[in-house]
């Protein structure tokens, strides 16, 4: 049948319970979870948000606990560079790698927790996370960027800390670390700035 008549013609955005409900009647014609997925994006935007089941007003608790990680390890690093800004002393450089790399791995956790919620596929990687999020307008371009090349420095941070750049250190102490809160704002919780 067509199941576009399934959709609504009102703007309210259906929940999860009826996205649910919307997968188990594609699933009864024996379409499989990809396909539904596929079914679904094929919708217009419009048409498509009402499917989706978005996050309430109020973040859940996982998105909270993984908001107030990141704002606990972006003061600390901000602590470390300020008792060492030139960058020598190797206890502070190391410390503020540390709280960098929670914090991402944080934000990862927070991009796959919405990535699942949405039901927006399995991330084969990191990045892939927050390119779904971006596909679903959950999250900006920009932020996107931001947070695969945070990725990208939290992966050479772990496995090829030898070759670490330390002006990009530096640049994210001073300035892109606002990317961990603009990645928060987009997300819907609330992340206070380092002083």
């Amino acid at each position: 049948g067509n199941y576009r008549l399934a959709t609504l013609s009102t703007p309210t955005r259906l929940c999860t319970q009826a996205y649910s409900c919307m997968l188990a009647i594609l699933r009864r014609q024996r379409f499989t979870q990809r396909i539904c997925s596929v079914y679904i994006w094929n919708l217009t935007r419009d048409d498509r948000r009402l499917f989706m089941p978005t996050p309430s007003e109020a973040p859940d608790n996982v998105l909270i606990n993984k908001a107030a990680i990141i704002e606990r390890c972006l003061k600390r690093m901000s602590e470390e560079y300020r008792a060492d800004p030139e960058l020598r002393n190797y206890t502070h450089i190391d410390a503020m790698i540390l709280n960098i790399e929670r914090a991402c791995q944080a934000a990862i956790d927070a991009a796959q927790h919405l990535v699942a919620f949405h039901r927006l596929g399995v991330p084969q990687n990191s990045a892939e996370a927050f390119i779904f999020l971006e596909r679903a307008e959950i999250l900006s371009s920009s932020v996107v960027r931001s947070m695969i090349a945070m990725t990208g420095f939290r992966n050479v941070a772990v496995h090829e800390y030898q070759s670490l750049d330390m002006t990009v250190l530096h640049a994210i102490a001073t300035t892109e670390y606002r990317s961990f809160v603009d990645f928060c704002r987009e997300i819907g919780v609330r992340v206070e700035l380092p002083e």
